[in-house]
């Protein structure tokens, strides 16, 4: 079975990129169009991904947050996530409850690695 990814991204650019790589790799990908009245945590128990794919730094949101919600408010949920951004926010993230943290730029060959693997 494919995984499903909800990619949580505000630049369109990237959020193109990064779909078209998923879904060559064989993955199904839910992109969520951020805006100010998004109830993610509502997506996310709708769309039921195996894993979430989000920017730390959104227009809207920030997802480090985001993920502390998840995890806090559904702490059974099996999803895993990977943020990402420019900065270095792996430690911050790691205390959310993120499963992993990329730096951006990465390479698609890195993401592809762990999406696999997790």
């Amino acid at each position: 079975m494919n995984k499903k990814i909800l990619l949580v991204e505000d630049d369109r650019t990237m959020q193109n990129l990064l779909k078209t790589l998923l879904q060559i790799e064989g993955f199904e990908v839910v992109v969520i169009d951020e805006k100010p009245e998004t109830d993610f945590l509502f997506v996310f128990q709708v769309e039921k991904p195996d894993i979430i794919l989000m920017d730390v730094l959104l227009k809207y949101n920030n997802g480090i947050d985001l993920t502390l919600s998840i995890r806090s408010l559904l702490p059974d949920a099996p999803i895993k996530i990977i943020l990402s951004s420019g900065i270095d926010y792996s430690a911050q993230s790691a205390k959310s409850g993120a499963d992993r943290f990329l730096q951006k730029p990465y390479m698609p060959d890195t993401l592809i690695n762990i999406l696999k693997e997790l």
